[in-house]
């Protein structure tokens, strides 16, 4: 298991749900449904928190967050939801 502190959690997950779409076509089925999984988790709050994910879901979301840096929808989103997803795939590793 990975232990990942979340400082925005509604940024993480709006970013998740942007970084899902921009690369469903480079990740597995399985992938994809684990992290709508993790997304689906996680609280529409403005309040951090810690959040305990398996290696698998890590594995998943870095690859995620990988695959959308190459992306010009990476770099046209909103600084908060890039940094959260960063934030969480730096944890994750």
């Amino acid at each position: 298991m990975v232990q990942v502190y979340v400082n925005s959690p509604s940024s993480l997950k709006i970013g998740l749900s942007v970084a899902l779409e921009a690369t469903s076509k480079a990740l597995a089925p399985q992938s994809i449904e684990n992290l709508r999984k993790l997304s689906k988790n996680i609280p529409n709050e403005p309040e951090g928190y810690s959040l305990e994910i398996s290696k698998y879901t890590a594995s998943n979301f870095i690859e995620c967050v990988e695959n959308f840096k190459h992306t010009i929808t990476f770099r046209s989103i909103r600084e908060d939801l890039r940094e959260a997803l960063v934030n969480f795939e730096n944890q994750a590793s």
